[in-house]
């Protein structure tokens, strides 16, 4: 006969088992009345790899991804590392990353993953397409002459380039965008919003209805567009 003191300890024991089960994940625990399953939905990480080490002459880099966040920052030394991480269910079929070279573009295709990594600073024209997610892109001493950024639901943060010279163009149906500028250099700000708010931390002058000159002493750099649905825009120097 179990005297109380032992009742206690072994379903300590128990507990201890579960836990245990549960860190591990996947564990099967036999009880007195059936089989308990922890973790029995397993998740399984693939991780991938593309580094192209030779610069070449090339006129854009173009992302195209459906649901996943990017953070993407500069490098002087390759023409692109990146790593992109794909989360799923065990016996999903996935889709890896898929690389396009042409002559002057560079196009980086996922479905779903985060892709963390750094591109060369010599592109011209940066592109990126993200349906659902959320992009952190530290572009600030590229050289780029056009940027566009289409998103549709998310946010995106910004540091625009200290040595390029162009336009910028940001489209987000629902989210946030949050720029920021060189204090160095002028700016034209172009911005239209469906309902939300726009905070410029920048001396500003107001052109026109939807339409700022940012640093108005200095020499205009880029010209940017921001359109945005419900949400916010945020310019920081």
């Amino acid at each position: 006969m179990f005297r109380k003191g032992d009742v206690v300890k072994k379903n300590i024991w128990i507990a201890g088992i579960v836990i245990g089960c549960i860190i591990l994940s996947g564990c099967t625990v036999k009880t007195k009345n059936g089989a308990i399953y922890l973790g029995s939905e397993t998740m399984e990480i693939e991780t991938y790899q593309n580094t192209e080490k030779n610069l070449q002459d090339k006129e854009m880099i173009s992302f195209d991804v459906e649901v996943g966040d990017i953070d993407i920052k500069l490098s002087n030394d390759t023409l692109y590392d990146l790593t992109t991480i794909i989360k799923h269910h065990r016996g999903d079929y996935i889709k890896p990353p898929k690389i396009e070279n042409t002559d002057d573009t560079v196009k980086y295709s996922v479905t779903v993953g985060e892709i963390r990594g750094s591109i060369a600073d010599s592109f011209k024209n940066f592109k990126l397409k993200l349906n659902v997610g959320n992009a952190n892109l530290s572009l600030n001493s590229g050289n780029f002459e056009k940027m566009d950024i289409d998103l549709e639901v998310g946010n995106v943060v910004l540091h625009l380039p200290e040595n390029g010279k162009g336009t910028v163009r940001i489209n987000v149906d629902t989210g946030a965008v949050k720029l920021f500028i060189n204090r160095d250099a002028g700016y034209i700000l172009h911005y239209s919003i469906g309902m939300g708010a726009i905070e410029i931390k920048a001396e500003k002058t107001l052109m026109e209805e939807g339409t700022y000159r940012i640093n108005p002493d200095k020499d205009v750099q880029y010209e940017i567009w921001i359109d945005i649905g419900p949400g916010h825009i945020e310019v920081i120097e």
